[in-house]
């Protein structure tokens, strides 16, 4: 895969984040595989029609076998899905790609900093996200700097600061992207 031509033109965030995907995909068991192959489904599902989503699922053994609890969630989904704008469609495909890339513990910590930034007032999540384009734009080396900063001090709460310290933990080269390399 890495020698291929195609994949050496990637730039190399990419190629380090399929890289990535690639050592996890080869550590799952094939239960976590199972899960991966089932949230595949529901993507492909995505993409066709309300009506041919429903043709699909009443004639999908696999969708059958769920549980009638599990059955609903998934239908939930893709009347959330169908209801979307083409745009926040392309949103949400860019979150799902970026969330895949990340290591289980970098998916681990957005699932505790992203409901704190939500419950930010929106002036607040502005200037939070603000600072986080900056420090995304910074080398991994000065981002420290940047969150200890008596600039990010005097401008963000503990809580802010707190979130913004988060967020630098999903960069690509956070020691939290690559745990199976020391920190420098």
């Amino acid at each position: 895969m890495t020698s291929n031509p195609r994949f050496q033109q990637l730039p190399p965030a990419r190629q380090q984040m399929i890289r990535a995907r690639l050592r996890r995909w080869n550590a799952m068991t094939p239960a976590e595989k199972e899960v991966v192959r089932e949230r595949e489904e529901i993507q492909r599902l995505r993409a066709l029609s309300p009506e041919e989503q429903e043709r699909a699922m009443s004639a999908d053994p696999r969708f059958l076998r769920l549980p009638p609890a599990a059955q609903r969630i998934v239908r939930r989904r893709l009347e959330r899905w169908n209801a979307m704008t083409p745009g926040q469609r392309e949103v949400m495909r860019n979150r799902e790609e970026i969330f895949r890339g990340l290591s289980p513990e970098q998916r681990q910590e957005a699932r505790a900093i992203f409901p704190q930034w939500r419950r930010l007032p929106p002036e607040r999540r502005k200037s939070v996200n603000k600072a986080f384009l900056r420090l995304r734009d910074l080398a991994p080396g000065e981002r420290q700097n940047f969150l200890v900063s008596p600039e990010v001090k005097k401008q963000f709460s503990p809580q802010e600061q707190h979130i913004l310290e988060g967020l630098n933990k999903l960069l690509p080269d956070s020691p939290l992207a690559r745990p199976d390399q020391p920190d420098k």
